[in-house]
């Protein structure tokens, strides 16, 4: 299946895409059950499961977070509320403790602000979790009370205290992920080898066959859209108007050989930037690191790796810059 056709759709964040694949319930749904941990999740009332709306929160929080935040009962007879404030990063923030300290403040707010809550009610479990896709560890402290200096002891009462979850998807092995869990499928996607992609999208297909899944269905192949955008060489038009069978049908047929394509052209990319390094380590040792670094802004841009050898070989007896390029 040819993947020339040029991409015309605007840019689409990295968060927004998830933001749209964790608008559904059954996700958020897989989402406590998979990576959640204690009893107390076994004991949610997951048919209360909803997203907070417009009418539950004002326009101000919206504007201020604007991530996700769930609300669901629990089964012990109190029906209480717990609400599940998702932040999803791509980076490390130093600050994240402060953040979401503020944005649970600004919640409780405006819940006070609702008709939602009595004065004789009390607050509501905030669960904030942070869901962090980035490569490199997690180091940010994951409490607000861990980024205060050194404290009186008869004043740490005053202190603030409050941690946040954070799922950090990269330390996941695959043998770790439940191959029936919805989330699980987007986590093995975002670690596994382009090439494997089809085994994820198959166990989605699976899980996913009843008819109210459809909507659920076209938002995964939305995702796989930006998904494929982060890849080099693979254009995520060609999904256009499929079907997730049909997307897993294309995928299992086409990724060996894409896979085998852009790894060769990634050794080929490698060597030149290699050759590019050894020759400009070497102008600026005869000739000195300006002129180094002139001649690699005018002259290597287009070159292959055939003109570096030949570049390399004059540069054993040449006496000037100029009899090193000259042509």
């Amino acid at each position: 299946m040819s993947i020339m056709k040029e991409d015309s759709r605007p840019q689409v964040p990295h968060d927004a895409a998830y933001k749209s694949f964790f608008s559904f319930p059954e996700v958020v749904k897989s989402l406590i059950l998979g990576f959640i941990p204690g009893k107390w999740v076994r004991r949610l009332k997951f048919n209360t499961l909803e997203r907070i709306s417009g009418h539950f929160v004002t326009d101000d929080l919206r504007l201020r977070y604007g991530d996700l935040v769930w609300r669901v009962k629990s089964k012990d007879g109190v029906w209480h509320y717990i609400y599940f404030l998702l932040e999803f990063q791509q980076e490390i923030d130093p600050w994240m403790a402060v953040r979401i300290m503020t944005y649970v403040g600004l919640l409780y707010q405006d819940l006070l602000k609702s008709d939602l809550m009595e004065k004789s009610d009390p607050l509501p479990l905030v669960f904030p979790m942070v869901y962090y896709t980035g490569k490199t560890p997690w180091s940010a402290p994951l409490d607000v009370g861990e980024m205060l200096g050194p404290i009186p002891s008869d004043l740490q009462k005053y202190c603030p205290r409050l941690p946040y979850f954070l799922l950090e998807t990269a330390k996941f092995k695959e043998e770790e992920l439940d191959r029936k869990n919805i989330a699980s499928q987007l986590i093995r996607m975002e670690n596994i080898a382009p090439a494997r992609m089809a085994e994820p999208i198959n166990s989605l297909v699976k899980m996913l066959k009843a008819e109210r899944f459809k909507a659920l269905k076209q938002t995964i192949v939305e995702w796989l859209y930006r998904s494929f955008e982060k890849r080099p060489g693979f254009q995520w038009s060609v999904m256009e108007g499929m079907k997730l069978e049909e997307v897993s049908s294309m995928l299992s047929q086409n990724l060996d050989e894409w896979e085998r394509k852009f790894e060769n052209k990634g050794r080929k990319e490698g060597r030149k930037e290699t050759l590019e390094e050894v020759l400009s380590n070497l102008l600026a040792e005869r000739f000195g690191s300006e002129i180094a670094a002139v001649c690699a802004a005018e002259r290597f841009q287009n070159a292959n790796p055939q003109q570096f050898n030949i570049w390399l070989k004059r540069i054993l007896t040449a006496k000037t810059v100029n009899e090193v390029f000259d042509d």
